[in-house]
């Protein structure tokens, strides 16, 4: 069924393909590296518009698919929801239905109807696109909501604008079962309600890239990306967070597995906390925390509160706002520059590059470690100041400086006053 559309809309191919689709996903047309399930190009299009279409409900043209009951990989079916706001009752979404916004992600809003339970309720091979949500803003509901236990395609949300709710996309899976995939998602940077934008938990998993941006956020957000359960995890690229005072740009516990590229984190308290609790597994590449010190976080840019947490780290990031639990495995090579040098006190503050944990020379089955080279075949001296003036005989003047002194056990630093 072809839906019909507003007058003073334009008319856009409603054609059923007959193209078996024989793959999960394909490359979309101008939007290089990111992916469409297949299914969605050979769709039947049904039409929901405030007047002239077929339905002006959402729900309501979920329910005729429904009610028709032949949706399937090789029959499926697109809902085309043209501009316009639409208050709207919970759905769940049905296998190989999709979602999509017809011009600009801001001209079709949908808005829930009910604050007590989720808004889209996520099964295998569904899709959203270009839509703004505004979802339940009551405590433990979600915009999105997955807890489904049966395998099956991915689900997938492209280009979609969260703007309340409580939570923005929520992957809560009882079992190993379907992916979440998020593309070019934002949180809308005047929510005052959501408190995390995206959460993974129980055996949840998400893979989100292509600018998850979290910037502006109102005061009501707590986390950009919450991850908790030693099955939940995580991957994810090109992501952005900018909060206010009091929140929290990536929280881990209780084992998550998360892998974050090229991540941005602006300002806020605590870019990246892992807590308390499991071996969480950690890895961050190229992320960029603090923009300028103007845009920094006031608590901490890393926290790692479990002993056992596997954490890796590289980027930028202030070394003095780094805490680690003692036994926590944490690695990280990043360019610090926001280190402080000041005359003589010391230049353990200089920006530059830093590096924790231990770095190895040599090959595989003989190597050293850096530091106890170090210790071995560095020499010591000054680094400013002291210098030796002979005064007559064996009499000297030295000037105040500082240096270093290998103790044999370590290189310690050591300054000292004006001798004559």
């Amino acid at each position: 069924m072809s839906g019909f559309l507003p007058a003073n809309m334009t008319m856009i191919s409603d054609a059923i393909s007959e193209t078996t689709a024989t793959a999960n996903t394909i490359p979309r047309s101008g939007a290089a590296g990111t992916l469409d399930p297949s299914w969605a190009a050979i769709a039947e299009v049904v039409s929901v518009a405030k007047a002239g279409a077929s339905y002006t409900s959402l729900k309501a043209a979920l329910d005729y698919i429904t009610a028709l009951g032949d949706a399937s990989a090789t029959k499926p079916y697109s809902v085309r929801v043209y501009p316009g706001v639409y208050n709207e009752d919970p759905m769940t979404l049905i296998p190989y239905v999709s979602i999509r916004g017809f011009g600009a992600t801001a001209d079709a809003t949908i808005h829930a109807n009910n604050d007590s339970q989720h808004l889209f309720t996520v099964v295998a091979a569904t899709y959203l696109e270009k839509l703004t949500i505004k979802g339940p803003v009551n405590e433990d509901y979600a915009c999105v909501y997955t807890s489904t236990a049966i395998p099956g395609a991915p689900f997938f949300i492209n280009d979609c604008a969260i703007s309340d709710g409580y939570y923005g996309i929520w992957a809560d899976n009882s079992a190993a079962s379907i992916s979440t995939q998020i593309n070019s998602v934002i949180i809308d940077s005047t929510s005052t309600t959501i408190k995390e934008f995206i959460k993974v938990s129980r055996c949840g998993n998400v893979a989100a890239f292509d600018c998850q941006s979290i910037s502006n956020v109102g005061e009501g957000v707590k986390r950009g990306v919450c991850i908790i359960g030693a099955d939940a995890s995580i991957r994810a690229s090109n992501f952005v967070f900018s909060g206010m005072p009091g929140s929290t740009g990536v929280y881990i516990d209780e084992g998550a597995t998360v892998r974050i590229n090229s991540s941005t984190f602006l300002k806020g308290s605590t870019a990246i906390h892992v807590g308390p609790d499991g071996t969480s597994l950690v890895a961050f590449g190229s992320a960029n925390i603090g923009a300028t010190p103007e845009e920094y976080f006031s608590d901490y840019n890393i926290l790692i509160e479990s002993p056992t947490a596997q954490v890796s780290f590289n980027g930028k990031a202030d070394k003095e706002k780094i805490e680690v639990a003692a036994g926590a495995n944490f690695t990280a090579s990043f360019l610090d520059v926001y280190g402080i040098y000041t005359e003589g006190v010391g230049i353990e503050n200089t920006p530059g590059q830093v590096v924790f944990g231990e770095l190895w020379l040599g090959t595989k089955t003989e190597s050293i470690p850096m530091r106890q080279y170090s210790k071995d075949t560095f020499y010591t001296g000054w680094a400013s100041g002291g210098d030796v003036t002979r005064k007559a005989g064996l009499v000297v003047t030295i000037d105040d400086g500082y240096g270093y002194v290998n103790t044999g056990t370590g290189v310690v630093y050591v300054n000292w006053s004006a001798q004559d």
